[in-house]
């Protein structure tokens, strides 16, 4: 005799809001209507112009868009695009912070450009002249 299986006998459920069995994000209604493909991909682009390989590039701009989704409130003007690589510019500071008092008066993301380059490493793989990761 077979048997079938409970999952073959039982009607299917519909999830419901209070399911907790998949992650979601919490997106307000208007940024639905953005271009989230177009942000990820411009992020994993501006990654590789950093010098960050192909596939850190592409885990920063999953990271990326995500942050950027859920960013409690985003400047007037601003879309999926710019909130996404404002949240990647986040992401590589915090990951490869600059030593603070390394030209403190300018913004971190700049400062950690400027380190970049005078160093000689658009990504931290090779060590800087002046010592700083």
């Amino acid at each position: 005799m077979v048997v079938p299986p409970r999952a073959m006998t039982e009607p299917a459920r519909r999830p419901t809001a209070n399911d907790n069995t998949t992650p979601r994000l919490a997106v307000p209604p208007d940024r639905l209507y953005q271009d989230w493909a177009a942000a990820r991909q411009r992020a994993v682009a501006y990654g590789l112009a950093l010098g960050v390989d192909q596939h850190r590039a592409e885990a920063l701009a999953d990271r990326a868009v995500r942050l950027a989704i859920e960013q409690p409130e985003w400047p007037p003007g601003a879309d999926a695009i710019s909130e996404t690589l404002r949240a990647l510019r986040t992401l590589v500071v915090q990951e490869h912070p600059v030593a603070p008092n390394v030209l403190p008066s300018l913004p971190e993301f700049l400062r950690w450009r400027l380190v970049r380059w005078f160093g000689g490493s658009a990504w931290p793989n090779v060590p800087l002249r002046n010592g700083y990761p």
